[in-house]
């Protein structure tokens, strides 16, 4: 598998494996565990957005699936992107 950038809105960010790697928004080798938690989903978090949703009832949600991943830092929802690839001019 490869790697991913998980990418906050706020600047952090931090490169994940896909499996128990990752390396944090200051550079460090480390683990999705430590940075964000033991759940068997990890990085993964229910969706903050369609839980209030349910609990006002509305009935709606976003397309997310239910699904999100917060930044450890900071807690703003973040995106995934792919790694910058280096290139030759």
């Amino acid at each position: 598998m490869a790697s991913v950038d998980i990418v906050c809105p706020t600047g952090h960010r931090m490169t994940w494996d896909g499996r128990r790697g990752l390396i944090d928004h200051e550079g460090e080798d480390t683990t999705v565990t430590a940075a964000f938690g033991t759940d068997l989903h990890a990085p993964f978090q229910p969706c903050r957005l369609c839980a209030s949703y349910a609990e006002a009832g509305a009935g709606e949600g976003c397309d997310c699936g239910g699904w999100a991943i917060y930044c450890p830092v900071c807690g703003a929802r973040t995106t995934l992107a792919l790694p910058d690839i280096p290139t030759h001019h």
